[in-house]
């Protein structure tokens, strides 16, 4: 997991061929005129899911893990925090992995959490089990997903 800012983002476009993309995405996008849903930047090697929601509680939320696509969940407005355990510590799945869907469901509790402002994202890698929309309000966010 890599919790970092749009500022600071620079740092890790090596890491992944399509992140420069992403950064770049983030940083010119006027997500008022985005529209919400699927916006594909790259096919299905780089796309990004625009929401709104209503934040959640942790209590009775499923931790989620990924096999085929790394997660960054960049906050626009709101607070929110994002639960985190390592996926090889769940010791049971709710929901076994599904290929179609690239998830699987625990509910195991998360080992920490992480707390985000807007501009901020995290990354998480298929090693990092994550329990996202942890807040007391709305979020508005997109959460990228980066074909492994």
């Amino acid at each position: 997991m890599i919790l970092t800012n749009i500022n600071e983002c620079w740092r890790y476009a090596q890491m992944h061929p399509e992140f420069q993309k992403l950064f770049d995405f983030i940083k010119k996008t006027d997500f008022e005129t985005l529209p919400e849903g699927r916006n594909e930047i790259d096919g299905d090697s780089l796309f990004v899911n625009h929401v709104r929601m209503a934040g959640k509680n942790p209590e009775g939320q499923p931790i989620e893990i990924h096999k085929d696509y790394i997660d960054v969940h960049f906050l626009i407005s709101g607070k929110e925090s994002i639960g985190i355990k390592s996926a090889g510590k769940l010791s049971s799945f709710s929901k076994p992995y599904d290929a179609s869907c690239d998830c699987a469901l625990s509910n195991d509790e998360p080992d920490t959490f992480v707390s985000i402002n807007p501009g901020d994202m995290v990354i998480v890698w298929p090693e990092d089990a994550h329990l996202p929309a942890i807040s007391e309000g709305d979020i508005h966010k997109i959460i990228a997903k980066v074909r492994m």
